[in-house]
């Protein structure tokens, strides 16, 4: 029975030992298989994409929400303008804000997180007239472009107003 085992296990270690190699030429930034014969190369990009192997990095959490920072832009009865950066308090409040991210990222339930912000705001402090939240998010550059010198952007996600007379 272990003669009829030994080739199968063979087998197995060799083609783990294939799809290994195969993921480590995809793993790279260098596109490896422009060097490769034609049909070499089409074979071992559809067993890259099949299996996954060919994701260039893209494997690593593309689930997981960009990181996002929030602020509130509050108006004065006297015309005065405040900003006030949600997450100047530390840690823990970034750590609730990407949490909210997963939430943040669907537009139904950003405007009512969005308009929650507002009235707690609004309701804090009997001066403000309206509130304005504004959620932004960071754009990471490509690897190209970070090679070139492209830093990381905050980009604009959404923003929400709300007037005194409107926040229940």
């Amino acid at each position: 029975m272990s003669q009829a085992v030994r080739p199968v296990s063979r087998v197995l270690v060799l083609a783990a030992l294939l799809h290994l190699v195969v993921a480590a030429l995809y793993s790279t930034n260098t596109r490896l298989e422009r060097a490769m014969p034609g049909p070499v190369a089409a074979v071992l990009g559809t067993y890259g994409d099949y299996t996954g192997a060919r994701t260039r990095f893209d494997f690593f959490a593309p689930a997981v929400a960009p990181q996002a920072r929030a602020s509130m832009l509050l108006t004065r009865d006297d015309g005065s303008v405040q900003t006030v950066a949600l997450d100047r308090d530390g840690g823990e409040v970034k750590q609730r804000l990407a949490m909210m991210m997963t939430f943040l990222g669907n537009r139904e339930h950003r405007a009512f997180i969005m308009h929650a912000w507002c009235v707690h705001f609004i309701a804090a402090d009997p001066r403000v007239a309206s509130a304005e939240a504004r959620v932004e998010i960071i754009s990471l550059p490509t690897l190209e472009q970070a090679r070139a010198g492209v830093g990381p952007t905050w980009v604009p996600l959404d923003r929400y107003a709300l007037r005194r007379d409107q926040a229940t």
